[in-house]
């Protein structure tokens, strides 16, 4: 089977075989800072050779959770248009705002996998948290 449609996201066109990175318009929505400046949302496409079923897969729902961005945008690194079909759309920060407010806040994105409760909870010298 051949790609015939086209792929369009916001303004980016993606052709078969092609990833691209980019930012989808928010539709007016201003920073809550009070500049009134626009913000945009990161977007990035992997497009296989082939048609296929689209996937959607959005991280930073919440500001301080930007553990889902490193996921999505280490899963589209990982994809090769080339030997694949369908449509992958990674979004890697859905909360732009509460992205930029709290963004490296909290964990640690590249050992996610490995985060215990013991790096969660604050300690203090004297505290003993239970295991």
């Amino acid at each position: 089977m051949t790609v015939v449609s086209d792929f369009k996201i916001g303004h980016m066109c993606v052709d078969p075989g092609e990833k691209k990175t980019g930012f989808l318009p928010s539709n007016g929505l201003s920073m809550p800072d009070g500049t009134g400046n626009f913000w945009h949302i990161p977007v990035v496409v992997v497009r296989g050779v082939e048609d296929g079923p689209v996937f959607e897969v959005d991280g930073c729902i919440h500001g301080e959770e930007q553990e889902g961005a490193y996921t999505v945008l280490e899963l589209a690194g990982r994809l090769d248009p080339e030997n694949m079909r369908g449509t992958f759309i990674g979004v890697p920060v859905l909360n732009v705002p509460g992205f930029l407010a709290y963004g490296g806040v909290r964990g640690q994105p590249h050992r996610s996998h490995v985060r215990g409760h013991e790096q969660a909870v604050p300690r203090r010298p004297g505290l003993h948290v239970p295991h």
